[in-house]
């Protein structure tokens, strides 16, 4: 997840305006989430975990991705707005 949110952050000029389009980052959203989640699952079963059978964790993968992409446009604006109100009030000497 980290990794996707610095490739993000790096080719955010080539993204376009995320704060315009809230329907664009949370399908960026879903996708890393969805990648992190398969990683993790992966990585625990090479470690020596038990993971859960492999319709549970595509069932428990989009499931999370549904979620994701129902709240992310509904969230996504009020956490821009919000944090466009705190920088403002910094930078007000």
């Amino acid at each position: 997840m980290l990794l996707f949110s610095y490739l993000v952050s790096t080719y955010r000029e080539s993204l376009g305006d995320l704060d315009e389009r809230p329907i664009t980052a949370a399908l960026y959203l879903v996708v890393g989430t969805s990648l992190s989640i398969l990683v993790y699952v992966i990585l625990s079963g090479v470690l020596g975990n038990s993971i859960p059978p492999f319709f549970t964790v595509v069932r428990e993968i989009a499931g999370n991705g549904l979620w994701t992409l129902l709240f992310t446009p509904i969230y996504f604006p009020l956490v821009n707005r919000m944090k466009i109100r705190l920088f403002a009030l910094r930078s007000t000497p």
